[in-house]
C-alpha cells in the first residue's frame, strides 16, 4: 500500500497500479469491499496512501500476468581511480530513463571502487536486449579497463527461473539492523544535463544503491489515478544509502549511526526537486514526512482519512494524519 516496486516495474507497473481490489474492516466494525465502483475513494487511498492508516485490509486481488521471457544483464568491476568511477557513473545516470523506458529493471551497487548491476529485460529477445544494453558495456570497459570488467547477459525462460538460478543465500541472516536514507530520482536528471554533478554526489557516499524501478510502465500511468504520491511517475530511479549495526550494539554507536543517516538525507536532497521517496524504504529523520511520502495528494488523503476514521482509531508514524499527534502517537497535539 506504499508502493510496491520490483526489477518488472518498468514492464508491468507498480503493485499499487496492479491491485483491482481490497476488503478491508473499517474502524466501526464494518467489513467493506473497496474498488473502482464501490468506496473509491477508498480504494484511491489505499493504493499509494500508506498501510496502517485506514483500517484492517483482509484481502488483496492483483491482476496477474503471463510468465514472460527475460534477459540478465550482469555488470561486476573495479575501478582503477576516481576518474574512471566518475565517468562509468555519469554514463548511467545519463542512460538510465531511456534503459528504464526499454524495458530494464533491477538493483545496481557502486562507489569509487567497485560497480555491482544486476538489470532484467522482460518480455524482449536477447538480441534487443543486447542492442540497448551493449554500449553501456563497453563503455564501463573502455573507462575502467578490460581487465577490471565481468559483464556479459543470459536469457531465462521467466522470472521464476532466473530468481531460482541465483541459489540459496549463503549468509545464514534472515534480517538484520539497518537505516536507509532514499530519494526517487527524477529523469529531468539526465534531462537537465547533471548528469556529471549527481554522479559526484552519489559517489560521496561509502556505498549507493541505485535501483531502475520507475519509468516504462511506471510513468504511464496517469499520477492522480492512485493516491501514490505522483512523483513516482516522474521518477526513473530509486538512490539509497544505508547504516548498520550488530544485535547488541551499544546505545552510542546505533546513535552515531542514526546521525549518519539523517545527514544522509540531507546529502541526497539535490537528487530530487520534489524530495520524493518511497515511504516503505526510507529515513525514519524525514523533515517534511507529508511531501517526501505522498506529495500533492497528502490534502485530498487526509480528508478520506477523516471520512473513514475520524476518530483516528488507525495510527502509524509518518502515516496520514500522524502530524495531529505527538511523537509517541499516545496523545492528540
Amino acid at each position: 500500500m506504499g508502493g510496491g516496486h520490483s526489477p518488472l516495474s518498468t514492464t508491468f507497473g507498480l503493485g499499487v497500479d496492479n491491485v483491482v481490489q481490497f476488503t478491508v474492516v473499517m474502524a466501526d466494525g464494518e467489513h467493506i469491499v473497496a474498488n473502482a465502483q464501490r468506496s473509491s475513494d477508498l480504494f484511491w487511498a489505499l493504493r499509494g496512501g500508506g498501510a496502517g492508516s485506514w483500517g484492517v485490509v483482509t484481502s488483496a486481488t492483483y491482476r496477474t500476468h503471463d510468465l514472460v521471457p527475460l534477459v540478465l544483464a550482469s555488470v561486476n568491476g573495479t575501478f582503477p581511480d576516481a576518474q574512471s568511477a566518475q565517468k562509468v557513473i555519469a554514463e548511467l545516470i545519463s542512460i538510465h530513463p531511456k534503459l528504464s523506458d526499454a524495458g530494464w529493471g533491477g538493483f545496481s551497487s557502486f562507489n569509487n571502487d567497485f560497480l555491482s548491476i544486476a538489470f532484467l529485460a522482460t518480455n524482449v529477445s536477447w538480441a534487443d536486449a543486447n542492442a540497448t544494453i551493449l554500449p553501456f558495456f563497453d563503455f564501463v570497459r573502455n573507462a575502467a579497463g578490460p581487465t577490471n570488467v565481468n559483464a556479459s547477459t543470459q536469457p531465462f525462460d521467466n522470472f521464476y527461473a532466473w530468481m531460482d538460478s541465483t541459489g540459496p543465500s549463503a549468509s545464514p541472516e534472515v534480517g538484520g539492523n539497518a537505516e536507509l536514507a532514499s530519494r526517487l530520482v527524477s529523469r529531468d536528471v539526465a534531462a537537465a544535463n547533471r548528469t556529471e554533478e549527481t554522479a559526484r554526489l552519489l559517489l560521496s557516499f561509502d556505498v549507493i544503491s541505485f535501483g531502475l524501478i520507475a519509468g516504462g510502465a511506471v510513468a504511464r500511468v496517469d499520477p492522480d489515478s492512485v493516491g501514490l504520491n505522483p512523483g513516482w511517475r516522474k521518477a526513473t530511479a530509486f538512490a539509497f544509502a544505508s547504516e548498520s549495526w550488530e544485535d547488541g550494539a551499544p546505545s552510542d554507536i546505533v546513535f552515531q549511526a542514526r546521525q549518519r543517516v539523517a545527514e544522509y538525507v540531507r546529502r541526497l536532497e539535490p537528487i530530487s526537486p520534489d524530495s520524493a521517496t518511497y515511504m516503505n524504504e526510507a529515513s525514519l529523520y524525514e523533515p517534511d514526512f507529508r511531501k517526501s511520502f505522498f506529495g500533492s495528494h497528502y490534502g485530498r488523503l487526509r480528508s478520506i482519512k477523516h471520512k473513514y476514521d475520524p476518530n483516528s482509531m488507525f495510527l502509524v508514524a509518518e502515516g496520514v494524519g500522524s502530524e495531529d499527534w505527538n511523537r509517541d502517537l499516545t496523545c492528540p497535539v
